[in-house]
């Protein structure tokens, strides 16, 4: 069993605590595995108080095969990368979980009838709003807001200003369209990307969305 060999101080943002791995109300710390799988992941330790005291755990084992059925049951899709870890504090038996962050977001926590994303926020794990939600979608599908596509014909709209500031930068002339395709400004299909209708000078996100 390893030595827990750094000082826990305070919750932060990638680490939380929990004195005990509460199976009456699992959401209270399924919801920070949600946050840390939807971010660049964390730790939670189990057995230390929230002032970060080691209390321990009376049935570690017992405990590492609540938490794990937990999270495969309760948190959807399944977290490919999770690290239980045995640690030793002040002589008394504690767990580390290692969530990284996750390549297939959003991360659900499913239960009580609910399905809910999470994402953190300092030391909280916190319900993500729509904005976050679309993010994290994105990010799952290996997209960008920028690089979707719109719904507007890349001929017809300028870029004059856009084409006179790249040279005055690079001393370079665009190639249209290729440099367009590679700036991921316009798809294949010759429609533009939000990046490309966010620089054409008819200001086409504003003119559409104000």
């Amino acid at each position: 069993m390893a030595t827990l060999n750094q000082f826990l101080i305070a919750e932060a943002t990638e680490y939380e605590f929990k004195s005990a791995v509460e199976v009456t109300k699992p959401r209270s710390w399924l919801k920070t595995v949600s946050a840390f799988a939807n971010g660049v992941g964390g730790s939670l330790y189990f057995g230390v108080s929230n002032e970060g005291v080691a209390v321990g755990l009376d049935a570690p084992q017992e405990a590492a095969e609540q938490i794990s059925n937990f999270i495969k049951t309760r948190i959807e899709p399944a977290i490919k990368n999770i690290v239980l870890e045995p640690l030793q504090a002040d002589g008394k038996n504690i767990l580390r979980v290692q969530i990284s962050g996750g390549a297939a977001t959003p991360y659900y926590y499913t239960g009580d009838g609910t399905k809910i994303a999470y994402y953190r926020i300092g030391n909280e794990s916190v319900q993500a709003p729509s904005a976050v939600l679309n993010e994290l979608l994105l990010k799952g599908l290996h997209q960008t807001f920028d690089a979707l596509e719109t719904k507007y014909k890349f001929s017809d709209y300028s870029y004059t200003l856009f084409e006179a500031t790249y040279k005055q930068k690079t001393n370079l002339t665009i190639d249209r369209p290729k440099d367009y395709h590679s700036f991921a400004m316009m798809t294949e299909t010759n429609t533009l990307t939000f990046a490309g209708a966010l620089f054409a000078d008819q200001w086409v996100i504003y003119a559409k969305w104000r």
